[in-house]
């Protein structure tokens, strides 16, 4: 007893594994279910991280740089030729005399260095930077006598200042340049989670759509199979010919491959819907959405005004150009740069490192302004400038056109919005004629005042005009997430 038990708790959590769950979802909890884990959203926040992480990088220029070098042991030797001085006793006097002769010598260097560098960006133009090093010099020379070993530190320490006078600091452009890459990916990040959201909305649509189809084919082919039952004992009664018979079987196994066709192609729906969302095949939707029509804007001004506050399209090309601008002034042709370089320091040089380091005295200073004029480079500076010209030309007929194209998908938008209201309304009107036309029309077959024909024309324009209302229904849930869309809006 005890086994069965068992055998029927896994049977029935295989059979539960295997079905998967069940969703049941809004149009909002759709949003929303696609924000949190569907694939294309987390590829926006994979996206949106890297590049908070890449401005942050650029950001970290205006810190401060400290470095450390150290080389050791910086071993090497050196051969040459030097001028030995001894003392050699003469062989004529006995007297000492002094003689120099040239030798081949050997200088054997162990040396070793260290230093640290700092260096910060100055608020407006230009850095300070600050340098401390050591050296060790461990040097002999063979045969004794050319030349002295030497053994000491040299100590040395300095501060810098290093100004541009005169032409733009390419490490400021960098930042102003990262500065408008970032705000144009958040810009596409934000465009990213609107169309995200629209595709969501388009995409439960569609299959409430497909559903909606599948209701209204199913509803025919069961007036399909209605019909065939009143004409087949019509038949048998002797009330109408066995064509009759023949046209209605015909019919109802249109709609039966037309209801196994739908079937099909709400089952691809529901899967590509599930995919979208980041579920389970396995798993099942129930779409609880109630489509109510609503009021469409009379005017596109106020989505229009929304639109060119929220969307950044007209005033990030607008920074490009500005951006464009100050690079060409940075790299004019026959413009003269200057640049200011102040140090001030000093050093010491001992035998021993700590008597170094107290002998150390800032004694030196120096300042340093460099002028640098192009002269000729064949030409090449000037047809640069003209190509950066013309590209900033080019980027304000884009500023241009970017508000005109912004407008132009506005009032699509709501243009759009207003005629799926109108055709839902004239349509679902006609939907209604249609179903009371199919009413009076199964009357009148009972009773033989209309053909078959007739009866099987009005069934399919009743389900036609259902369909169509549907349809129109749906394409203004369409139009107005299309709007959202375009004006960034959350509404």
């Amino acid at each position: 007893m005890r086994s069965r038990c068992i055998i029927g708790c896994l049977v029935a959590l295989a059979a539960h594994s295997a079905t998967g769950a069940t969703h049941v979802l809004t149009l909002e909890d759709a949003v929303r279910l696609t924000r949190a884990q569907s694939p294309a959203a987390r590829r926006i926040g994979l996206q949106a991280r890297r590049d908070a992480l890449r401005y942050d990088a650029a950001r970290r220029a205006v810190w401060p740089n400290l470095g450390l070098d150290l080389a050791a042991p910086d071993l090497s030797r050196e051969f040459s030729v030097g001028l030995q001085t001894s003392t050699q006793p003469d062989t004529a006097t006995g007297q000492p005399v002094l003689q120099s002769v040239y030798v081949k010598t050997t200088t054997t260097s162990r040396n070793a260095s260290g230093s640290v560098r700092a260096r910060q960006l100055l608020p407006w133009h230009g850095s300070v930077s600050a340098l401390g090093a050591v050296v060790y010099r461990d040097e002999t020379t063979t045969p004794t006598g050319v030349r002295a070993a030497r053994r000491d530190y040299q100590v040395a320490t300095s501060i810098g200042l290093d100004v541009p006078l005169l032409g733009d600091d390419p490490e400021r452009r960098s930042l102003h340049r990262a500065a408008v890459e970032q705000v144009r990916n958040r810009s596409v990040e934000r465009t990213s989670n609107a169309q995200l959201e629209f595709d969501a909305v388009a995409r439960y649509l569609d299959l409430l759509h497909a559903r909606m189809a599948l209701e209204i084919v199913q509803a025919a082919a069961t007036a399909a199979a209605q019909s065939y039952e009143v004409t087949r004992r019509k038949v048998t009664a002797g009330l109408l010919p066995d064509v009759e018979r023949l046209k209605t079987e015909v019919y109802r196994a249109e709609r039966d491959a037309r209801l196994a066709e739908q079937q099909s192609q709400l089952a691809r729906s529901e899967d590509e819907f599930k995919v979208f969302l980041g579920l389970p095949l396995a798993d099942s939707l129930r779409l609880v959405e109630i489509l109510e029509p609503f009021a469409a804007p009379d005017s596109a001004a106020p989505w229009l005004e929304r639109a060119r506050r929220e969307r950044d399209d007209v005033g990030l090309v607008e920074a490009e150009v500005a951006l464009l601008e100050r690079d060409r002034l940075a790299h004019r042709p026959r413009v003269p740069t200057v640049d200011l370089a102040l140090r001030y320091g000093g050093g010491a040089n001992e035998s021993e490192l700590d008597r170094a380091l107290d002998g150390l005295s800032a004694n030196a200073m120096s300042a340093l302004v460099t002028l640098h004029v192009p002269l000729w480079d064949g030409g090449r500076a000037s047809r640069t400038d003209g190509a950066d010209a013309t590209e900033i030309a080019l980027r304000r007929l884009d500023a241009a056109d970017a508000s005109s194209r912004l407008e132009l998908e506005v009032r699509d938008a709501v243009r759009q919005m207003q005629d799926a209201a109108r055709r839902h309304a004239v349509l679902a009107a006609a939907s209604r004629l249609a179903d009371e036309l199919q009413r009076i029309d199964g009357e009148r077959y009972e009773r033989g005042l209309i053909d078959t024909q007739r009866y099987l024309a009005g069934q399919v324009d009743a389900a036609t005009a259902r369909l169509g209302s549907a349809e129109a229904l749906l394409d203004l849930y369409r139009a107005r997430a299309r709007l959202r869309f375009v004006a960034l809006s959350e509404e």
